[in-house]
C-alpha cells in the first residue's frame, strides 16, 4: 500500500470518533475484544461490529486472534502498527495542512476526545493501583518521571513551546522505540475565543 493511501485511510479513521476511540484504546491496551471495548466505550457490542468491520477493510487494525478460553472463544484485535510505522513526519504535516476548516475541526475535535478516553483510562489504573503499584508511583513522583503539567501562557511564550514541540517531535523521530510503555501526550491549542492567532 501506497504512503498516500494510507494517509488518507488514516485521515478517514481519525476524523470519525468511534474510529479514533478504538485506536487509540488499541495503542493503550494493545489488544481487545469487542466486548472490551465496549465497556471503555459506553457502548454496545452491536453498535461496534460495522466500525470494527470498516476497521478492519481498510488495514487499520487486524484480528480476529481467537483464543479459547474454557467454554468460549474470545476474539481479540489489535493494530496494525506497521501501517503506522511508514507515515513520514513531514508529509503528514503536509497532508492535515491540505483540510478543509471543517474538516480540521472535526480532527481536531475527535483527537481530543479520544484523548479524554484515554486520560480516563490512565486515571482508573492510577486510582485502582495496589500498595506497591502506589509506593511506585511515589517513586516516580519524587524523582520527577511523572511529568504533570497544565497552564496559560501569552502569545509569545506559546510560540517558544511550538518551536519546543519541533525539537521533541526531531528526538522522538530519530530514536523510535517500537516497544516502548511510557505514554506520552502533548497538547497545545491556541486560544479560540478571543480571536488571537499564533504565527
Amino acid at each position: 500500500m501506497e504512503t498516500d493511501e494510507i494517509m488518507e485511510k488514516l485521515i478517514t479513521a481519525f476524523l470519525n470518533r468511534t474510529k479514533l476511540a478504538i485506536i487509540t484504546l488499541l495503542i493503550h491496551r494493545r489488544r481487545l475484544t469487542v466486548t472490551q471495548m465496549s465497556r471503555y466505550l459506553s457502548t454496545t457490542r452491536s453498535n461496534l461490529y460495522q466500525t470494527i468491520s470498516d476497521l478492519l477493510e481498510s488495514g487499520i487494525i487486524l484480528g480476529p486472534e481467537s483464543v479459547v478460553r474454557k467454554n468460549y472463544v474470545e476474539k481479540y484485535y489489535t493494530l496494525n502498527e506497521a501501517m503506522f510505522s511508514v507515515l513520514d513526519t513531514e508529509k503528514w504535516k503536509e497532508r492535515l495542512k491540505l483540510m478543509n476548516p471543517s474538516q480540521g475541526k472535526s480532527l481536531i475535535s475527535s483527537f481530543l476526545l479520544a484523548q479524554s478516553l484515554r486520560l480516563q483510562i490512565m486515571a482508573s489504573e492510577v486510582e485502582m493501583a495496589d500498595d506497591g503499584a502506589a509506593r511506585a508511583i511515589g517513586d516516580l513522583l519524587e524523582s520527577g518521571k511523572i511529568m504533570l503539567s497544565y497552564g496559560r501562557v501569552s502569545d509569545r511564550t506559546y510560540g517558544r513551546l511550538v518551536d519546543m514541540y519541533g525539537k521533541i517531535e526531531s528526538m522522538l523521530k530519530e530514536s523510535a522505540d517500537e516497544d516502548g510503555n511510557n505514554t506520552f501526550a502533548i497538547i497545545g491549542m491556541p486560544s479560540l475565543l478571543s480571536g488571537s492567532a499564533v504565527d
